[in-house]
């Protein structure tokens, strides 16, 4: 009896290994994942600690959008859309415009860089560097649009020049950051072959 007691056990010690095994190889998919919503939450809050006092001429670099649009040429759109959703909601906490703008706009502007980045060949450095300040630019210009659409007032001489002045801005500092997003997202995990 005890014989038989022991390789139940053992048994069942076996089923729960195996259990955790696989689970831990449907785990090892989503490391990448894991990576990038760990370096998001870290921009976020760098952007309002940090990233609030470099401010050039009152133009302060967009950090969030630069790290969704870099994500652009990781990741598949499913979870771009995902990642665009919470930087957005981020920025629209800390935003003077209405509740759910900033949200869409971050998705739009990340589905127009994968979308880019799907036509066009974008492995040069200087390529992702003109798309950047392009989609910032536009980003800025939407954001400028809704503004006076609601009753803002906007100098445009000024904001020409913040808008341009913001995209190099936000260029500079995002091209360190690339360089260390993609050694870190780039590390395939180990795969592991099942037993």
């Amino acid at each position: 009896m005890r014989k038989i007691l022991l390789t139940l056990n053992k048994l069942r010690r076996q089923r729960l290994f195996s259990k955790l095994y696989r689970l831990r190889w449907e785990l090892q998919k989503y490391r990448r994942q894991a990576r990038a919503l760990l370096v998001l939450f870290v921009i976020l809050l760098l952007d309002t600690t940090l990233f609030n006092y470099l401010r050039i001429f009152n133009a302060r670099p967009d950090i969030i959008l630069a790290t969704l649009i870099f994500f652009s040429f990781f990741f598949a759109l499913k979870w771009l859309v995902g990642f665009a959703f919470l930087g957005g909601i981020f920025r629209d906490s800390i935003s003077i415009l209405p509740f759910g703008f900033n949200t869409i706009i971050c998705i739009f502007l990340v589905i127009l860089a994968k979308r880019i980045s799907q036509k066009f060949t974008v492995e040069n450095i200087l390529i992702r560097s003109a798309m950047l300040f392009f989609i910032i630019l536009l980003n800025n210009l939407i954001i400028q649009l809704i503004l006076l659409t609601l009753g803002g007032t906007v100098v445009t001489n000024a904001f020409l020049r913040i808008a341009v002045l913001q995209s190099i801005v936000t260029l500079l500092s995002a091209l360190p950051m690339y360089r260390i997003f993609g050694h870190l997202l780039s590390q395939e995990p180990v795969r592991l072959s099942p037993r």
